[in-house]
């Protein structure tokens, strides 16, 4: 079936910056659901960067010193999660609440959703697993 006007223009709208930060920003705190708690994570993570943009820099996974010693694991950089429970403290907030349900796959998608809506390029997202294959002489 060939794409209409219409759903070829619905599909570049939401491709756009402007969609998802005016969406996010104004996204009520509806927790119910995959897609649901997804949004409001980045809803908030959207709002912090709007109000602390230096909380742009920091990535969705925690950096640590290496060799890492799980017993006791030195933080280089916390991820922005982590950060963000201490921006939003109350268990009760909507984010708190939402990111309870999240998945790794969820967490990455309003992480990197968020930083598109701010212009800024995605980061890997922790749910999943990149390979890169080489042939028998090292080369991809």
């Amino acid at each position: 079936m060939k794409p209409t006007n219409l759903d070829t223009e619905q599909a570049q709208e939401e491709c756009s910056r402007e969609y998802w930060f005016n969406r996010l920003s104004n996204k009520e705190d509806n927790v119910d659901g995959y897609e649901e708690h997804a949004e409001v994570i980045a809803k908030y993570i959207l709002s912090a960067y709007k109000q602390y943009p230096e909380l742009t820099g920091l990535p969705n996974m925690t950096v640590y010193l290496k060799p890492i010693d799980w017993d006791n694991p030195i933080v280089l950089i916390p991820n922005l999660s982590n950060v963000l429970k201490k921006v939003y403290p109350s268990e009760h907030h909507a984010f708190r609440r939402a990111l309870r349900e999240a998945t790794g796959f969820s967490w990455g998608w309003a992480f990197n959703i968020a930083r598109f809506a701010v212009g800024l390029p995605p980061q890997p997202n922790p749910a999943i697993t990149t390979f890169t294959l080489r042939d028998e002489r090292g080369e991809e």
